[in-house]
């Protein structure tokens, strides 16, 4: 008697969750159809820019995108950039290859978002890389699966465990193959860091793939988060309460309700984007972005990501430890052989690797006492750190000052790395370049040993066509003060950083709002 009670009670319980979501779901409905029947009577909508992919706002700005679908070993389809510039109408081999990896609920266009003037991805290009856009599973550019669909719970089943695991060795695996080079340059921002930094120190092996690796605001642990807004959520367990009634994703709303958004902000608030970001990341003396340049950052910001790696990052709060994700002391047992999540040891993360750190006073994620306790523990001989006093999280991508701060420094460490090939040699390696590639053997290797088997993912080229644009302005390399010196060049830093900002004010800007095997 007592399992036909129990099942009842179960069977109670599944009904009223199935029913609370549904009440959800028409409530969300019918907000949004208000919401949008508003907006299109006022004629809001008439100020919302058209959606532009990735690949076509690249292409905007004189530069050549492809897309290429790699497989990872448990079976997801991640969507990899290559952006190369339109003086190269075909990619050259022997190119030095730089991968750049976004952070948290972000993806490849943060890379992007800030035109060739100012962003990264575009001035590696101009400096003679073969530059590489990568996307963690489950954000807007990586939703794809072998046998699991996005509607599925166990398609959500994973954390920045799996992104150390999976997606960085297969995506560099696919990258190093393709160009058939043996290192690349690896830029990782925020969680772009964090994944990188497990990874090496579970294989340390994984070096031997990297010329060297920038960390632009890194991440290992946060014990000293000062975010009010994410500390509180994760005092108070916010996480755990949401993944009991929701165990999916964060995912993009539906495009009506994003426009209508945009469409209200662009009306009432256009600096709330900035503010929003700011009180998250810490506050930033850039006012980018605002008007219609908001607007393309909401088409495509935040990214996505799943409820189970926010849970993950809200367990690393408030443990105060760089481990794996805590699955319970029973979870825990069935996964990982013992009751407590096991650490990941950065000790092991060879000393031969050149590491670049970009930090910031103003960071209130990666905060200056978490990152010198990160610095303090890698004891590397080759960590050139780089102290920021006026930058918070996201200014290393989106701020005015970043094409002198992080970008210029940034390629001057890449170069004395690696030697980029001049234009002129550039060319003389264009011949031929697709013949001498076998891109089909590389997606297939790789799909042969997923879990479960794909069916011809194959991969997917895109390229864009090529428009005249003026060529980006050459950066002058300013090197950041150290941070024994934060405390008495805060003062000065913040007058300078002023006077440039005055002066960036005047610059044109995009109309835009972020391994091998096992």
């Amino acid at each position: 008697m007592k399992p036909e009670v129990d099942l009842l009670e179960q069977e109670s319980s599944n009904f009223v969750l199935c029913l609370w979501f549904s009440l959800l779901a028409v409530v969300r409905n019918v907000v949004s159809f208000f919401v949008r029947s508003v907006c299109f009577v006022f004629g809001w909508f008439q100020r919302v820019p058209p959606l532009r992919s990735l690949t076509q706002i690249v292409d905007s700005h004189g530069y050549v995108a492809s897309t290429f679908q790699v497989p990872t070993l448990d079976g997801y389809i991640l969507n990899v950039f290559r952006i190369y510039s339109k003086s190269t109408p075909v990619p050259p081999a022997g190119r030095p290859v730089a991968l750049l990896m976004h952070g948290l609920v972000d993806c490849a266009y943060t890379w992007v978002c800030n035109g060739p003037k100012n962003s990264l991805a575009y001035a590696l290009c101009d400096a003679g890389y073969d530059v590489w856009l990568g996307n963690n599973r489950g954000n807007r550019y990586a939703t794809k699966h072998s046998y699991l669909s996005p509607s599925d719970n166990e398609f959500w089943q994973f954390s920045w465990d799996e992104f150390a695991r999976y997606d960085l060795p297969a995506t560099t695996e696919f990258v190093l193959k393709y160009t058939g080079q043996n290192r690349l340059s690896y830029v990782g921002h925020s969680e772009g860091t964090t994944q990188m930094f497990a990874r090496l120190s579970d294989h340390p092996e994984f070096a031997n793939n990297l010329s060297c690796f920038v960390a632009l605001g890194p991440v290992a642990t946060i014990k000293n988060l000062t975010s009010p807004l994410l500390s509180a959520a994760a005092k108070f367990h916010v996480d755990r309460m949401v993944s009991f009634f929701y165990r999916k994703g964060f995912v993009r709303a539906p495009r009506g309700v994003t426009d209508a958004v945009i469409a209200l902000m662009l009306s009432f608030c256009p600096g709330i984007f900035v503010r929003v970001v700011n009180y998250l990341c810490g506050s930033s003396d850039s006012d980018h972005p605002t008007g219609t340049e908001c607007a393309e950052f909401v088409q495509h910001e935040p990214g996505g990501t799943s409820v189970m790696n926010v849970v993950h990052w809200a367990q690393t709060i408030r443990c105060g430890r760089f481990q794996m994700h805590d699955y319970g002391t029973a979870g825990n047992k069935l996964r990982y052989g013992q009751p407590t999540a096991p650490m990941y040891d950065l000790a092991r993360i060879p000393q031969s690797l050149p590491i670049q750190f970009y930090y910031g006073g103003r960071d209130e994620i990666a905060t200056v006492e978490d990152v010198q306790n990160l610095l303090n523990t890698l004891e590397l001989n080759r960590i050139d750190s780089k102290y920021l006093p006026t930058f918070n999280h996201t200014d290393f991508l989106w701020c005015d000052d970043a094409p002198v701060a992080v970008v210029a420094p940034t390629i001057q460490f890449l170069n004395s790395i690696v030697k980029p090939l001049a234009p002129s040699h550039l060319e003389s390696h264009a011949l031929d370049f697709a013949s001498d590639v076998d891109v089909v053997s590389i997606t297939e290797s790789l799909a042969s040993r997923t879990h479960s088997p794909l069916n011809s993912p194959g991969f997917a080229v895109m390229p864009s066509h090529s428009v005249v644009a003026p060529t980006p302005t050459q950066l002058v390399f300013a090197p950041a003060p150290t941070a024994s010196d934060s405390s008495s060049s805060t003062t000065t830093s913040s007058s300078n950083s002023s006077n440039t900002h005055t002066k960036n004010k005047k610059r044109s800007k995009l109309a835009a709002p972020s391994t091998v095997g096992l």
